[in-house]
Parts: structure tokens; sequence; C-alpha cells
């Protein structure tokens, strides 16, 4: 999952800077990358999001409320 989202934000950005000879909207296409990054990352969350203990993240809340 992690070199999809590489190879997406690869692309996005590539068309991102090419948008001119594209003829192209940067802002759609951030807007639209970014959105498919979130997909990405919240289908693959299991894999990315290490298993942390109940303490540590109760600790964090009360750190940063």
């Amino acid at each position: 999952m992690l070199t999809t989202m590489i190879i997406v934000f690869l692309i996005g950005y590539l068309l991102i800077a090419l948008e001119h000879p594209l003829k192209i909207n940067k802002a759609g296409t951030a807007l639209l990358t970014g959105t498919i990054l979130w997909v990405l990352y919240t289908l693959g969350a299991p894999q990315f999001i290490p298993t942390a203990s109940a303490e540590e993240f109760k600790l964090f809340l009360d750190a940063f409320p």
C-alpha cells in the first residue's frame, strides 16, 4: 500500500508540475491527489499505524487534549 501511495503522490506531483503544458487545473489535481492519498491511507491504516498500548495513548491524550 505504501508503494501505491508513493506512486500516486509522484504522479500527482508530476501533473502539478506540468499543469501549464497539459492545460489542467493545479488546485483540482492537488485536491484529487490528496483525496486519493487519504482514502489509501485509511484503507491501509492497520498496516501504517502500529498497535500502541492503551496506557501510552491515555498519556498522549492527557498531554495534548
